[in-house]
């Protein structure tokens, strides 16, 4: 099931003996009335995924003669050897070797011709770029965590008000502090300059300044995600 069929086996079904070979327009296998040991689906989607695993295959290797890439790998482990670069080497033997340097770093990565990354100096000798790290989820204790929020009675679940962020360019300062009533499916958005505890806090007072009587009935209890605009709350 989901493999590619060479050949009908010789118990098969007469139909698939013929053209289009499967069991897509067959009647009994529609009604599940067919009780033969083989059966052929076709699939669009395995048979796409199959000619694009072909086409991916045939393109796995080096494009070159078994005696031509040996010459190839032994010039460059000569001059990896005396301290070049693959840079320097692409350069030096362009019309021996014929391959960028991008491909020559490629080509000892996989270990051709026995070298790796450590016969290559700079490869080694720097150390590697350093990346922005994806920001830290604030904790907030267990008293506010997701687990104390399951251990609630249900009708308090039921009633809790969803509270989020929402921000649009990566570079915009201003967000949007959002309110989703359960009970009453009604979300409240409000502007804040900034995405911080601060002024998520001044944002919830002055709601409640508004109306202290509804902000202590619909927001009693609220529930938030562990983000760092949300530490105050």
């Amino acid at each position: 099931k989901g493999e590619r069929v060479r050949d009908a086996p010789e118990d098969a079904c007469p139909k698939l003996l013929s053209w289009p070979r499967c069991c897509n327009g067959c009647r009994n296998l529609r009604y599940r009335s067919c009780s033969r040991r083989w059966r052929c689906e076709y699939s669009a989607a395995r048979a796409q995924a199959l000619a694009d695993a072909e086409l991916r295959e045939s393109r796995i290797g080096v494009d070159r003669g078994e005696a031509e890439f040996e010459r190839i790998m032994g010039l460059i482990r000569y001059d990896v050897a005396r301290g070049l670069s693959p840079q320097q080497i692409a350069l030096g033997r362009a019309g021996q070797i014929g391959a960028s340097p991008s491909t020559i770093y490629r080509w000892i990565s996989r270990g051709y011709a026995g070298m790796c990354d450590l016969d290559l100096r700079r490869k080694c000798g720097y150390k590697p770029r350093s990346r922005s790290e994806p920001p830290r989820p604030t904790a907030h204790g267990g008293a506010r965590s997701f687990a104390a929020f399951m251990g609630l009675p249900e009708e308090g679940r039921a009633a809790a008000c969803e509270m989020d962020t929402v921000t649009g360019l990566r570079s915009d300062r201003r967000c949007l502090l959002t309110l989703y009533s359960r009970p009453f499916r009604f979300q409240l958005a409000l502007l804040m300059p900034d995405k911080t505890a601060a002024a998520t806090e001044s944002a919830l007072d002055m709601l409640e300044r508004a109306a202290p009587k509804a902000f202590r009935r619909l927001f009693s209890l609220l529930l938030t995600d562990n983000g760092a605009e949300f530490a105050d709350c």
